[in-house]
């Protein structure tokens, strides 16, 4: 706001401005921001690729998904390049490494282990290799697809323990 003397006689002046449609695009961009948070926390699964040369992995690159279920983002990996190891379930580490090797030498096949997340809690994982293959036949890369199965797996378990108690119950009958 500013005055302005005309004949004689001061005015103020002002300037307005229409901010309705920014103020509409501000909350649709809060609204999409609070969404993807939520649908973040909600995935169950994501994407990494690993680059290879000369049999070597060079590089490995995650989705942004993989914080949903690791608690870690995709700068944490980036930053610290030994973190999927060190998050693997300690007993898990030699299978995974096996698998590691397999998958370099060609073998495509998936792989069920025990990851820590980030919070500490003990998280079960599939992960299913996708092998790339230059013109020559040369491992070049590999894409994985990391499925969260903690829940199916605790079904799985109940499942179990409830057959065993199932034939826990026949035998007794039968001893009778």
């Amino acid at each position: 706001m500013s005055s302005v003397k005309l004949k004689g006689k001061w005015y103020a002046v002002g300037i307005l401005r229409d901010i309705t449609e920014r103020k509409l695009v501000e909350d649709a961009l809060r609204e999409s921001e609070y969404r993807h948070k939520r649908l973040l926390g909600a995935v169950t699964t994501y994407t990494y690729t690993v680059e290879v040369e000369n049999g070597r992995v060079i590089k490995t690159t995650h989705s942004k998904g993989c914080k949903g279920i690791t608690g870690y983002s995709p700068e944490d990996y980036e930053r610290d390049p030994h973190l999927w190891y060190r998050m693997i379930y300690e007993e898990d580490r030699y299978k995974l490494l096996k698998h590691i090797s397999d998958v370099l030498s060609g073998k495509n096949e998936s792989i069920e282990n025990r990851i820590m997340h980030k919070d500490g809690r003990i998280r079960c994982v599939r992960n299913t290799p996708a092998i790339h293959y230059d013109e020559k036949g040369n491992l070049v890369s590999y894409d994985g697809l990391i499925i969260e199965i903690t829940e199916a797996k605790q079904k799985e378990e109940g499942l179990r323990k409830y057959g065993q108690e199932l034939e826990t119950q026949v035998k007794k009958r039968s001893l009778l």
